[in-house]
């Protein structure tokens, strides 16, 4: 017989289940991850005389919006390695989703064992794109929405408390997650004004409108850098008048957790998550009154999942100068998932194996996951770390990669910010990177030309050659020194080759 203590150990080690993800496999094929890497890399090492950082790189102001997630990983650095500090920053976000999904169902009367349902959101497409500080941020956002419902229950000083340092964190975090959450809040808040015309609810809608003001700084930041173009809310008002909305269900599908570019098993695995949780939410409702939570908490979810889902719609993929943010409504199929969770009320009680079944399945899907992405990084990193190693300390570097057919079954492009990984451990300069992004608390003064996204395909000498000290090459299967055949092999000469990577010094 397992003990109820043994039970609940490995009930939450399998709501952390995705954490271990980051924990297991040191390089993942997230785009994005590796640049905001690079931008703690600056931070660590700016004042290493051999990182040579003073003469590419600036700071533009320590802390923003946004700023939270390089910071984490800048004080864990002072502990652990770099890469270790940001893969436990990662696994913090990655396994956090599904205590804070158990604690939100806790404070609505639901069944905590339903969070096992958002395991397979927690590695969902945003995080495949490289996206860990909305990650992060949806935790953090999950937990104000607790804090919030707690409140509603019982109008404690601490709850509110909590509730205001939640919002700030997540804020801090990600700006569009705290929006989402706060303008899901604020507009239940206002209901729970209108319908029960408590004084205690005018409390709690107070504590949601003060977290507001730490968007002032964000706003004024905004339209400082407009200059002569358009306002920060007409940029966004032409983009939401301006945007296609012709393929919004395939958008939909497309940014749950189903990532892969050419295999259909991730389709398969979302279809049959999406029929167990609608299943599972209709069931509850057919037995509503016997258990869950209660009807008025019911239509503040139902009401937070209108708004999420109209606001889908609305906002568009893209907005342009002076907020250059891509990626608006992508980001909200997951927080929809994550509203529907707590409607389900109970997890199939008295239907041991039924529920027993939901949970096996979110954690495979998880564990496919694994498997998958400790192939990636076995096979198509071998070598990668071996001959970053050799680089010397502050070079300016550019990284060439032939990706294969296998490795664009990804979405993104898993190699474009690859050279980050030099940033973070030596310095240097590298020109892929985030650093184009205002909220970015780090920019450059050099500006290095190179192929989009490193692609080797694109190479041309002229353009993207003559500036770097050093090359990292993600070798092509067929062609030797591809890009750097041929007359290249009189401006550089091989270092070190590992597995499927090599590294090349340009000749004096």
């Amino acid at each position: 017989m397992i003990s109820d203590t043994s039970r609940k150990q490995w009930y939450w080690l399998g709501l952390c289940l995705p954490g271990l993800i980051p924990l297991c496999v040191p390089y993942l094929p997230f785009q994005d991850w590796p640049g905001h890497l690079g931008v703690v890399g600056v931070m660590l090492n700016f004042d290493d005389p051999q990182a040579g950082l003073n003469a590419y790189y600036e700071y533009s102001g320590e802390w923003k919006p946004n700023a939270l997630l390089y910071w984490l990983v800048y004080g864990l650095a002072q502990f652990l390695s770099p890469m270790n500090a940001g893969r436990v920053v990662m696994a913090l976000g990655l396994g956090g989703l599904g205590p804070a999904v158990a604690f939100l169902c806790r404070s609505v009367k639901a069944d905590e064992r339903l969070a096992f349902f958002v395991l397979p959101l927690a590695i969902g497409r945003h995080v495949y794109c490289g996206f860990i500080p909305n990650a992060c941020a949806l935790v953090l956002g999950v937990l104000a929405l607790a804090f919030y419902f707690r409140s509603r229950e019982r109008t404690k000083l601490s709850n509110l408390a909590l509730l205001l340092v939640f919002l700030i964190l997540t804020h801090s975090m990600h700006v569009f997650v705290y929006l989402a959450v706060a303008g899901l809040i604020l507009a239940s808040g206002l209901w729970d004004m209108l319908e029960f015309r408590d004084r205690n609810k005018g409390l709690l809608l107070a504590v949601i409108l003060l977290s507001f003001l730490v968007m002032a700084p964000h706003l004024s930041m905004f339209d400082a850098r407009t200059g002569s173009g358009p306002s920060f809310f007409s940029a966004i008002t032409t983009a939401v008048f301006s945007s296609g909305r012709e393929d919004l269900l395939l958008t939909f599908w497309q940014w749950l957790f189903a990532s892969y570019r050419y295999s259909s098993i991730d389709d398969v695995l979302q279809g049959i998550w999406i029929f167990l949780l609608l299943g599972s939410v209709f069931a509850s409702l057919r037995k509503r009154g016997q258990s869950g939570p209660r009807l008025d908490v019911m239509k503040r979810l139902g009401l937070m999942l209108l708004l999420t889902a109209s606001m889908f719609v609305v906002l568009p993929s893209y907005i342009g100068p002076p907020v250059k943010w891509w990626g608006g409504n992508l980001r909200l199929p997951i927080l929809l998932g994550i509203l529907l969770i707590p409607l389900a009320g109970q997890i199939w009680t008295g239907r041991r194996k039924v529920r027993m079944s939901i949970i096996a399945f979110n954690m495979a899907v998880c564990l496919l996951a694994l498997g998958d992405l400790w192939h990636f990084s076995r096979t198509e990193m071998n070598g990668f770390s071996e001959v970053m190693e050799v680089v010397p300390k502050g070079k300016k570097l550019t990284l060439l990669h032939w990706t294969p057919k296998n490795v664009h079954e990804y979405p993104g492009e898993p190699h474009g910010y690859a050279s980050n990984y030099y940033l973070l451990n030596q310095g240097g300069f590298v020109p892929q990177n985030v650093f184009e992004h205002p909220d970015v608390p780090v920019r450059r003064k050099l500006l290095g030309q190179a192929p989009p996204w490193g692609q080797a395909e694109y190479f041309d000498w002229s353009r993207h050659g003559r500036i770097y000290d050093g090359y990292i090459v993600r070798r092509h299967p067929l062609y030797e020194h591809s890009p750097l055949h041929g007359i290249n092999q009189t401006r550089v000469e091989l270092v070190t080759r590992r597995g499927v990577w090599a590294y090349y010094r340009r000749r004096p």
